[in-house]
């Protein structure tokens, strides 16, 4: 079996850990995202649909269609803003509060359970976090050198 280049460790490792919980949460009726943002609207009880998106970093129609799905089982609640009419907010009902803390309990022991990082040292864990730390670093240098040089070629 041919060694894979490590970026692609890190993608199938990221993979598969995403694979564990979107199958537990399947099991509780929620997709990731729904999660996701379910857990936002605990820890901010007001958000605006263009918030949540941002947030999550998914596109605004995409939030529409969880916000649709959400709201069809009760878990969470649109309405318009008094004071700026044209906006909507999102808030959870109680049923989508108790839904979103009884799942987050799932996932803390979910997690528990499931620590890949177990069996490694201190050391080993310090020196991951580290190379990782690096890893990121120079992921996000080299993106904003390419939104640099991208909006340098769309002026010219």
């Amino acid at each position: 079996m041919e060694k894979l280049h490590p970026l692609a460790q890190i993608s199938e490792i990221a993979q598969s850990i995403r694979r564990f919980l979107k199958t537990g949460l399947a099991s509780k009726d929620l997709t990731f995202n729904q999660y996701n943002l379910l857990q936002l609207l605990v820890q901010n009880p007001v958000m605006l649909p263009s918030e949540l998106a941002d947030q999550l970093t998914i596109n605004r129609p995409t939030v529409t269609v969880i916000l649709r799905n959400l709201e069809k089982k009760g878990w969470i609640e649109r309405r318009t803003d008094p004071e700026i009419r044209r906006n909507v907010q999102v808030r959870l009902t109680e049923t989508g509060r108790e839904k979103a803390e009884t799942v987050r309990a799932w996932m803390i022991r979910a997690k528990g359970s499931f620590d890949p990082l177990v069996g490694l040292s201190e050391t080993e864990l310090e020196m991951l976090e580290s190379l990782l730390e690096r890893i990121q670093i120079s992921v996000s240098d080299h993106l904003a050198a390419l939104l640099t040089r991208l909006q340098e070629e769309s002026s010219d």
